[in-house]
């Protein structure tokens, strides 16, 4: 929880910062969105790699496991599809965009502002970042909050509504509702999902 209020709190400072003109015309903002998009997906390599997870998950990996990410995947492109066509934020490319955040606020707002503002005005560019931002925030939180209710259903509920965050911030939550034994299995889900996040949202920021 802490951890969405200073994502927030960093998203209000730069909205402000940029609405005031306080950052100067000769910053690049495009090359250092860049740079920051980078900078992400190495820390979450450099988190893996550098942690317990990839010896856990190497030890006791299942082929079939690779089904629930797959299944996440699919379910969350298909609601964003309904909400496209029934509910649209601008086209149903836009959706199916903001859907393949599949939790990773922190990247997927950032990289669907960078990807529209080529193609579109930077206010629609930007409105859609906010959505995508505070659409996968709210995943995220309902996730953790909904663990006990989801695990209910199946051990795996909560580790499909988490999305990437099983990985990291979800994962004592899932642990607790699911079981310990579903631990690998979370952190293998979260991880394939945040590496399929820039391939998804480039795909549908391009369309």
């Amino acid at each position: 929880m802490k951890d969405i209020v200073f994502v927030l709190l960093a998203f209000c400072l730069g909205l402000f910062s940029g609405k005031l003109g306080l950052i100067p015309d000769v910053v690049p903002l495009e090359k250092v969105s860049a740079l920051v998009l980078l900078a992400l997906m190495t820390q979450v390599g450099l988190g893996f790699g550098s942690g317990e997870s990839f010896d856990m998950l190497r030890r006791d990996f299942r082929p079939q496991w690779l089904l629930l990410p797959f299944a996440t995947v699919a379910g969350t492109l298909l609601a964003a599809l309904l909400v496209g066509v029934f509910w649209s934020l601008g086209n149903v490319a836009d959706a199916l965009a903001v859907g393949s955040g599949l939790g990773y606020y922190s990247l997927s707002s950032l990289l669907i502002t960078q990807l529209k503002a080529l193609v579109v005005a930077p206010d629609i560019a930007a409105r859609l970042g906010i959505v995508a931002l505070l659409a996968n925030v709210l995943r995220e939180l309902l996730a953790i909050v909904g663990a006990p209710l989801l695990a209910r259903i199946s051990p795996l509920s909560p580790i499909a509504a988490a999305g990437c965050s099983s990985c990291d911030i979800s994962l004592p939550v899932i642990a607790r509702w699911s079981g310990e034994g579903m631990v690998p299995l979370a952190i293998l889900h979260g991880v394939l999902l945040d590496m399929s996040v820039p391939v998804l949202v480039t795909f549908f920021c391009s369309l």
